[in-house]
């Protein structure tokens, strides 16, 4: 009977130090997302107060596609026209490539906004609902 008791107390401590731990487990990982989502919240604020100066001013973005112009050296960038004529699209294609980095880093903090807060509510203990009787 002796070694039957013991069995018991170190079955119960061991489920003890289990559910210790996945507690522990658990607010660590509400922290950090927690942590997470607060900065995608703040990154995602930042993105959409600098869109909308860009669409308040659009010659906000003139340094913006310049420097994007630059790098894929649009001057070389010319399309054929009717008559063996050249059409230069090296600006065009820089707006672009700076309206497709935008849409990026405004798509980045929103996912990561939707990842923490499915990572936090599966996190939190379940609720137990109680049953009203009609």
């Amino acid at each position: 009977m002796g070694q039957y008791d013991a069995d018991v107390t170190t079955e119960r401590s061991n489920d003890d130090v289990t559910r210790t731990l996945e507690t522990l487990l658990r607010v660590a990982c509400i922290i950090v997302s927690f942590g997470v989502f607060l900065m995608a919240a703040y990154y995602a604020i930042h993105v959409f107060v600098q869109v909308g100066k860009l669409v308040d001013d659009p010659a906000v973005a003139s340094k913006s596609v310049d420097a994007i112009a630059t790098m894929i050296d649009s001057d070389k960038l010319k399309l054929p026209a009717r008559d063996g004529k050249t059409v230069d699209a090296g600006r065009s294609v820089a707006y672009g490539l700076m309206l497709f980095t935008y849409i990026l880093w405004m798509w980045v903090p929103l996912v990561l906004l939707k990842v923490t807060g499915h990572i936090i509510l599966k996190s939190l203990p379940a609720r137990q609902v109680k049953k009203t009787e009609s």
